[in-house]
């Protein structure tokens, strides 16, 4: 973490020329903002994701993927504090920007994080569209972790509706992706 700030710091970053130092500079700030993210620093971490996405002007796909991830770590942290209602707000752009890109996982995951918003607002059939293509997008394209996650909360929204049968059967498919995440892991 000290490693990010000294860098950000620094003259070159402050004013970068390029747009390879752009980026790198975006991509420095967005970590930082996730160490802050982390250590439940919200409001700090709300602000340097802003900073990121002021680095990220010029048109490339690069650019999309970063500014993506940071408005999505921002709606996490919305989530985390309960704002469900402005997580709501922004995760619609969010859902149009991924639409029409061929970028699968945060596609994905878009997907995955509006269906937390409406397992939150006890929209529960409305969460499960959303794991839906999310898992849709991601299936067989060697994306585990993110299959994982969206099992899982395929299992708590069946949980929520009652439904015994499609709460086992995906808790078993969670369970079983976690296995072999974790033999993966040990493994390597």
């Amino acid at each position: 973490a000290k490693i990010i700030q000294n860098s950000l710091r620094s003259h070159l970053v402050t004013f970068p020329k390029t747009q390879k130092t752009a980026l790198t500079v975006a991509k420095l700030y967005q970590l930082n903002a996730l160490n802050h993210a982390v250590t439940k620093e919200y409001k700090t971490a709300l602000k340097i994701f802003e900073t990121s996405n002021q680095y990220l002007t010029f048109p490339t796909i690069e650019n999309l993927i970063i500014h993506t991830e940071n408005d999505l770590y921002r709606i996490i942290i919305l989530l985390n504090q309960s704002k469900i209602n402005d997580a709501k707000i922004a995760i619609q752009p969010i859902l149009k920007r991924v639409q029409t890109s061929d970028l699968y996982f945060l596609y994905a995951l878009s997907h995955e994080i509006n269906a937390r918003i409406c397992f939150a607002e006890n929209h529960y059939q409305e969460a499960v569209k959303n794991l839906d293509l999310a898992l849709e997008s991601i299936l067989g394209k060697g994306f585990m972790p993110m299959e994982g996650r969206i099992y899982e909360s395929y299992a708590r929204n069946f949980s929520a509706l009652k439904d015994s049968g499609k709460y086992q059967q995906y808790t078993k498919l969670y369970l079983d992706t976690k296995t072999k995440l974790d033999s993966n892991k040990r493994e390597g």
